[in-house]
C-alpha cells in the first residue's frame, strides 16, 4: 500500500462526513510503511482540522479489544 493512501482516504472521509472532527485509526506499527503512512496521515489530519487518535494494534485479536477505546469516556 502506498504511504500516501491513508491521507487520501482521510480526505475522502472528511468530504463524505464533513461534520467529523475526531477520527480514530487502527494501525500496525510492525507494518514496514507504518512510519511514512503515519507521517502522511497526521499531516493530512492537521491540514483538515481533524483530531486524530491512532490505536496501535499488533494482531487481529487486539482489534476486538481496541473497539472499547472508542466507547471509553476516559479516552476523550
Amino acid at each position: 500500500m502506498s504511504a500516501e493512501l491513508p491521507g487520501k482516504q482521510l480526505e475522502i472521509l472528511k468530504e463524505t462526513v464533513p461534520q467529523s472532527m475526531r477520527i480514530a485509526v487502527l494501525a500496525n506499527p510492525a507494518n514496514p510503511e507504518y512510519e511514512s503512512a503515519m507521517h502522511n496521515l497526521t499531516g493530512t489530519a492537521r491540514a483538515l482540522g481533524l483530531q486524530l487518535h491512532v490505536v496501535e494494534v499488533y494482531s487481529p485479536s487486539v482489534v476486538w479489544h481496541a473497539r472499547w477505546l472508542w466507547n471509553d469516556p476516559r479516552s476523550n
